[in-house]
């Protein structure tokens, strides 16, 4: 996979929400696969879970789980730079309430104003020894959010590439990220 992107800096190993692995397998893992990626060239970052093995210096740890926030700070104390993508702030393709249409509710409903007017400084506040560590904040959809039905792939409408017709335009767009465009 390193092969296809051989401009990025970074490169995504995963490892949250690992049930098949026991800890020690697990860590055992996260340190092969980070010095893998360090062999190419590039920078590993894995999600908060990933702070359970040992960290290289130059891994980064995403944190996304409030309810798991010892992992960040974990990653934090072993040297780890953070990007920080708190679920309940920043998963912009959660629905607004129970009423909304589009979107997904497992990290619960996101009103758009509690998310735009959210303050990182105010998250993990045991960080602040090492807020130098910490590069930025990451919010993106990870649903397609056009639709309900949507199939996913395209990056404005999560349509299949291979089924778009020609002239394929976004006029479906979810409201919401029309609504963001003027602060991006």
């Amino acid at each position: 996979m390193l092969g296809y992107f051989p401009d990025c800096r970074l490169f995504h190993i995963g490892g949250d929400e690992v049930k098949t692995l026991g800890d020690e397998q697990y860590a055992a893992f996260v340190e092969r696969v980070q010095r893998i990626v360090q062999a190419h060239g590039k920078r590993a970052i894995g999600w908060q879970e990933i702070a359970k093995a040992r960290l290289l210096p130059t891994t980064v740890a995403q944190y996304w789980d409030h309810r798991a926030a010892g992992d960040a700070v974990r990653a934090a104390r072993q040297g780890a730079k953070l990007v920080l993508s708190p679920a309940l702030m920043t998963y912009l393709d959660m629905k607004y309430d129970s009423s909304t249409t589009l979107g997904l509710m497992w990290a619960g409903a996101i009103n758009l104003r509690t998310a735009y007017e959210w303050d990182p400084a105010t998250l993990l506040m045991q960080l602040r020894r090492w807020e130098a560590g910490i590069l930025g904040v990451l919010a993106l959809p990870l649903a397609p959010v056009c639709r309900p039905d949507c199939p996913g792939l395209c990056a404005d409408c999560g349509e299949k590439w291979a089924d778009l017709p020609p002239g394929h335009g976004h006029e479906t767009l979810d409201p919401r990220w029309a609504a963001l465009r003027e602060r991006l």
